[in-house]
């Protein structure tokens, strides 16, 4: 394949099905004879090393570690590149992790992650083609690894505002599985 790979992501609060259907996803493209690279949440990974993000200074490794395997997976040069979140979904959980009132030397500390982490994922917001948002419609799943379960109505309206203040484009997702990656494919004439 020529040029970039088609980015494709699922955005949402956590347990709303977003891995499920990211692996649904590229297992329909390749059942169509595209190729597609999955790309895991790299949170979870860090989750499952490192134990439960209690704070905001994670995001930026987390950033980091999505990026690095958005990246991997675009140098194989697939048609389409499949991310189970995307980078920017870091922003959102750093501000929601950031709701405590800060001291002045611990406010101007996370001033400095927050302005590394838009440095970080300005240019990243418009590398993806097709950005899916999938609102809390799921019972919740609790698998050891998920946090914030008890917030995810908030989770997921906080990232509905970062998607709409920073002029996302984006498409909603409801239903099954197999109804949500129905849509997305006639979102995407494919």
């Amino acid at each position: 394949m020529s040029g970039r790979p088609k980015k494709i992501c699922f955005v949402g609060g956590p347990s709303t099905g977003k891995t499920t259907l990211a692996k649904y996803v590229a297992e329909e493209l390749a059942k169509k004879n595209y190729s597609a690279e999955l790309v895991g949440e790299f949170a979870r990974d860090f989750i499952i090393e490192h134990g439960a993000i209690n704070s905001s200074r994670d995001q930026l490794s987390i950033h980091r570690g999505q990026k690095e395997k958005e990246n991997i997976a675009c140098s194989h040069n697939p048609e389409f590149v499949v991310c189970d979140v995307p980078s920017f979904l870091s922003h959102v959980y750093f501000h929601f992790l950031n709701d405590g009132v800060l001291d002045k030397k611990e406010a101007e500390e996370l001033e400095k992650i927050e302005k590394e982490l838009w440095q970080g994922i300005d240019g990243e917001i418009d590398s993806y083609d097709f950005v899916f948002f999938l609102p809390p419609e799921i019972p919740m799943e609790n698998d050891g690894v998920r946090i914030f379960t008890d917030k995810a109505a908030e989770i997921s309206d906080r990232i509905q505002k970062f998607l709409n203040t920073h002029n996302i484009k984006h498409h909603e997702l409801r239903g099954t599985v197999e109804e949500r990656a129905a849509k997305a494919f006639k979102l995407m004439n494919l």
